[in-house]
């Protein structure tokens, strides 16, 4: 005779839930329980004075009485106290099981329901308030998870007692199956307990919090913790987690990083904070790979890019002491690389930098034109202005991943300000003619093709090419 818990734990992995009661076990477990099930069951037996189980429900046989079926509904609630205090070995499964079937085929299954789930429920009962008078929060936590394993195990146990129940019951009259009944109940008593669910949610925040400030915490608690939240359903298709934990989660990451930012912007430079805000960023990232529901991943992400970035792009680039214009001005091509990636999904952000390489480009451009120095000579002049394209096209294929609209943007710019001054035309023209004449000598083939292409450029950009070709035709 197998006894509840062989059957329940026979090729169970270590630490996972029970296997299928169903499931053969060793002969060993079977007969080193078998003493200690017979002497349950003979006393139970004997103590409701049951008739063999073969009298009810058969063909030919009397019907099952309302105090046999009273009976045999006390010993499976006997049963189930024996799981809940881990002491399924002393029972029988064939016995329990049996039981179980002849409440079903009697028409006795809203009993059995009915009393499996007041017997859990109180069962629960009994255990929320155990785990609320634990002062100690690491106590108090641990007892929670433990409490959580304790009962999948013992929800997988009854499960497979109201096998028959689930399949020709439950089905039948649309009720929760037993298992997810018990989920169900762990969530009702235990976590939503008056005296638990708050607390639990503020420890699980509270130690979020402590990370984020350089502390150590237990990550694998943190997992199983929220994995429990995210197993369980308080509706058909919305989990715990989403209703009692990830609203408050986010509320208080915007809350914190919201006031850090703004701290942080205070008294740092772009680049600095974009550093900062890329490092939080990622940190939350892989807070989610490490303990909490993939599920997060979107709107923690949305949360942080608006708080870090969504709020500020504006005060990072027109900072007047390290924004676009600086940026631009010396070079930075790391941190307008990191500008570029980070507002790539911030609505507005990189128009924003688009305008300011167009305003700074024109600005440069409107330098070289003014400057008597750089006009006097039609060579230099052109040179300045391929220096600044050069410059600037390294900006855009290094920094802006050679996006179409940071081209674009250039393309106007430097179309803008070649255009304002017709000797722009007159200087390229000459230019070029001193190519031809002077400066090509002695360079190779691909070399003097390279000089060409680039004043090719240049002459796209010019609007009125007539002028330029009539001025080098002369």
């Amino acid at each position: 005779m197998r006894s509840l818990a062989s059957a329940g734990n026979a090729g169970r992995p270590p630490g996972g839930p029970a296997a299928s009661l169903l499931r053969p076990s060793s002969s060993s477990s079977s007969s080193s329980s078998s003493s200690s099930s017979s002497s349950f069951s003979s006393s139970s037996s004997s103590s409701f004075s049951f008739s063999s189980s073969s009298d009810f429900g058969l063909f030919g046989h009397k019907a099952m009485t309302g105090d046999e079926a009273a009976r045999r509904w006390e010993f499976l609630r006997a049963a189930f106290q024996h799981i809940f205090a881990k002491k399924a070995g002393a029972l029988s499964y064939e016995e329990v099981y049996r039981y179980a079937y002849l409440l079903v085929i009697n028409k006795r299954g809203r009993l059995l329901y009915d009393g499996a789930r007041q017997c859990v429920e109180g069962h629960l009962q009994a255990v929320a308030s155990e785990i609320a008078e634990k002062d100690d929060d690491d106590l108090f936590l641990a007892a929670l998870l433990e409490k959580w394993r304790d009962h999948r195990v013992n929800m997988q146990m009854i499960k497979d007692v109201l096998l028959y129940l689930d399949k020709h019951y439950v089905e039948m009259h649309h009720l929760t199956p037993s298992f997810s009944m018990g989920m169900s109940l762990f969530c009702s008593t235990v976590l939503q307990h008056p005296n638990i669910q708050l607390r639990f949610r503020h420890l699980l925040l509270d130690r979020i919090r402590k990370e984020r400030e350089g502390h150590q915490i237990d990550r694998m608690v943190m997992r199983e913790a929220t994995a429990m939240l995210s197993q369980l359903r308080l509706h058909a298709h919305r989990p715990v987690y989403t209703e009692e934990f990830e609203a408050p989660f986010l509320a208080a990451t915007r809350e914190f990083y919201t006031r850090e930012a703004a701290d942080f912007i205070a008294y740092n430079s772009s680049p600095e904070f974009l550093q900062k805000a890329e490092s939080r960023i990622r940190e939350e990232a892989r807070r989610v790979e490490e303990y909490l529901d993939p599920e997060t991943t979107a709107p923690l992400r949305a949360l942080m890019e608006d708080v870090w970035l969504g709020q500020h792009f504006k005060t990072l680039v027109y900072n007047p002491n390290s924004g676009c214009t600086h940026l631009f001005q010396a070079d930075k091509i790391a941190d307008l690389a990191r500008m570029h990636r980070l507002f790539s999904s911030v609505p507005g952000a990189l128009e924003e930098v688009r305008q300011v390489m167009k305003e700074s480009i024109t600005k440069y451009g409107e330098a070289i034109v003014r400057d008597p120095e750089k006009t006097r000579d039609p060579v230099t002049f052109v040179q300045n202005f391929l220096a600044l394209k050069a410059k600037f096209d390294q900006i855009v294929v290094r920094a802006f991943a050679e996006s179409k609209e940071a081209f674009g943007a250039l393309v106007a710019a430097f179309e803008n300000v070649l255009n304002k001054d017709t000797r722009a035309a007159r200087f390229l023209s000459l230019y070029l003619d001193d190519l031809f004449r002077k400066s090509m000598r002695g360079l190779s083939e691909a070399e003097a093709e390279q000089k060409l292409d680039e004043v090719l450029v240049l002459f796209r950009y010019l609007r009125d090419k007539d002028i330029f070709e009539a001025l080098y035709k002369q």
